[in-house]
């Protein structure tokens, strides 16, 4: 009690607070509360603003599963006119590409081991692995080929979807003075043959009950040598054709793959040896011991697409295999 008495005794002794001070420190408390008032305003003005949230929502961002502000998924349309289409990527990020029509890709063997693609249907997924720019050519079904300019940089890069589509060819004009045809009068050409048709035509034999397959008139069988190929580097597989059709100047093959190796092999068009104009995989994995089609579109019969890799290919005579005329496996055979 004494000792509280001194204390209170030493405070009341203090000089008391000028004028000034007592000023400054009101100023300071003003400022202070009029900061937290204009914070809390516009906090306000922005939640009002904002759409409602949902329970499930909150507590979805609140652990991190949920991003603050979605991701814009509305496909930016590029034209190709001629000049090579710019694209920019992200490395570790994964960006759509979208084509008018199915396509293959190539890209040059020093930096396609940079990328990661992934290819459904008339979609490409492209994810980088590291920094590089480089020049890929897209093929589409119908032989027209699209250029890329493929940069990936580091960071984060532009994330949303790109749609590339072709300039249509400017029509010649039409003089007033001359009649209108209908296009129905006009004599129309023969459609020409297409690859997507000639693979389809293709799996349908290998794979389809013969009730249900479909003729198309122009479509005629072409002989093929059922010999081994060393068709495709950098796996261990057995490659023999087995039938091949042609239409107009264009035959796609169909060849048997039967994988060698002691491990889940994938496979990749851009290591298929010759000259093709186009190629498709059954499927994309094969495991140990089985086996899947290749069809391969050339313009031509399938040894003369080979080239010189038919030549150093070519086994001895002794070593011919006899060739099945069945798949093994999970795949019917070409019926005869």
């Amino acid at each position: 009690m004494r000792h509280s008495l001194k204390s209170l005794s030493r405070f009341m002794k203090q000089p008391a607070m000028s004028v000034g001070e007592f000023l400054l420190l009101m100023c300071v408390i003003v400022v202070f509360w009029g900061t937290v008032s204009i914070g809390l305003f516009i906090e306000s003005i922005q939640a009002a603003s904002a759409e409602p949230v949902t329970e499930d929502e909150k507590m979805l961002r609140d652990f991190g599963l949920l991003p603050e502000t979605p991701l814009d998924l509305t496909p930016v349309r590029v034209e190709f006119s001629g000049a090579p289409v710019p694209i920019v990527v992200g490395v570790g990020t994964e960006r759509r590409l979208m084509f008018e029509q199915p396509f293959r890709i190539g890209m040059e063997p020093a930096v396609s081991g940079f990328f990661d693609l992934e290819i459904y249907d008339r979609h490409l997924l492209l994810r980088a692995i590291r920094p590089v720019s480089t020049r890929a050519r897209v093929q589409l079904a119908s032989g027209q080929i699209i250029p890329l300019d493929i940069r990936s940089v580091a960071g984060a890069g532009p994330a949303g979807p790109l749609e590339i589509s072709i300039v249509p060819s400017s029509s010649a004009e039409v003089s007033d003075e001359t009649p209108a045809v209908p296009v129905s009068a006009l004599p129309q050409p023969a459609p020409a043959p297409g690859y997507i048709d000639l693979v389809r035509h293709a799996a349908q034999r290998l794979y389809a009950p013969e009730r249900l397959w479909t003729e198309r008139p122009g479509i005629r069988s072409v002989p093929v040598s059922h010999e081994n190929r060393r068709l495709i580097r950098g796996v261990r597989v057995e490659a023999i054709p087995v039938a091949g059709w042609g239409e107009g100047g264009l035959v796609v093959t169909a060849v048997r793959i039967d994988n060698l190796e002691q491990r889940t092999i994938r496979l990749d068009p851009r290591q298929i040896l010759g000259r093709w104009r186009a190629a498709a995989f059954q499927h994309g994995r094969l495991q140990p011991g089985a086996a899947t089609a290749l069809y391969l579109v050339s313009d031509g019969p399938f040894e003369a697409a080979m080239g010189i890799h038919r030549i150093l290919s070519e086994p001895p005579a002794s070593a011919k295999s006899h060739v099945s005329s069945n798949f093994s496996g999970n795949t019917s055979g070409v019926k005869k």
